[in-house]
Parts: structure tokens; C-alpha cells; sequence
């Protein structure tokens, strides 16, 4: 599988959180169209996409 990367809902401050509990960050939270994008590896090295959809994306209702 690689380098393969999971997406994630998220909210800033849940970002802030995680970091705050020492979560590893490969890719520092950036702003894209669509919303904002970060990356973090897991406890055994997996990394996952987190997403924070921008205001107004279709998906941002939930």
C-alpha cells in the first residue's frame, strides 16, 4: 500500500488537539478551494489526510 493517505473530516480545533496530544504532523494545515488540508502519521507510521471543508462546499452541511 505505500504512502497511501485516508481523508478525514475535521475541525480546527480538532487539529489543535491532536497536536496538543503530540500526534505527528507530516504536513502543516493548508488552505485549498475546496477547505483546509493537513496531514498526520498515525501511532504506526500511517498517514492520514485531514480535511476541513471551506463554507459553502456541498459537503460542509454535516
Amino acid at each position: 500500500m505505500g504512502d497511501w493517505k485516508e481523508l478525514e473530516l475535521y475541525r480546527g480545533r480538532d487539529y489543535q488537539a491532536m497536536q496538543a496530544r503530540g500526534v505527528r504532523v507530516v504536513h502543516e494545515p493548508k488552505r485549498a478551494e475546496y477547505g483546509t488540508v493537513a496531514v498526520i502519521e498515525g501511532l504506526y507510521g500511517k498517514r492520514r489526510g485531514l480535511v476541513e471543508l471551506a463554507p459553502g462546499h456541498p459537503l460542509a452541511w454535516r
